[in-house]
């Protein structure tokens, strides 16, 4: 009867033995699992400040012209807004963009031909970040 039950015996043994391998290697990759979460909270958090740092820029971003019209107004003490058949409306999207980014003002000021030739004396400038 002895001999019977040993084969038994041994499979359980097997068995224990894989079962507890499985639930090490269970307890392994938990913890790794918990690692790449951790991993992955801090990138998004990366990603979230640099898309902040993208939108701030972007908002302050402007091509060349329209900073050679923001440096006018700033520095110079006459700066004149040109709007007329060779111009055209370019001076009038240059001026439009800066004052729609808060770095001209009055919020009231529109840009049109009636300006042509004026100066920028009433026009203040904004602080350009908050």
């Amino acid at each position: 009867m002895q001999t019977r039950f040993r084969p038994h015996l041994q499979e359980d043994l097997y068995f224990s033995d894989w079962q507890k391998r499985q639930e090490e290697r269970l307890g392994q990759l938990t913890e790794q699992q918990e690692r790449h979460h951790e991993q992955i909270k801090e990138t998004n958090k990366k990603v979230e400040e640099q898309q902040a740092l993208i939108n701030e820029l972007v908002k302050t971003s402007m091509s060349h012209s329209v900073f050679r019209h923001l440096a006018g107004i700033t520095i110079l003490n006459k700066y004149e807004y040109l709007e007329d058949e060779e111009i055209g409306e370019l001076f009038k999207r240059e001026f439009y963009y800066l004052k729609h980014r808060g770095f001209i003002g009055p919020s009231t000021l529109e840009f049109d031909k009636r300006l042509h030739k004026k100066t920028s004396r009433g026009w203040r400038n904004q602080p350009i970040l908050d």
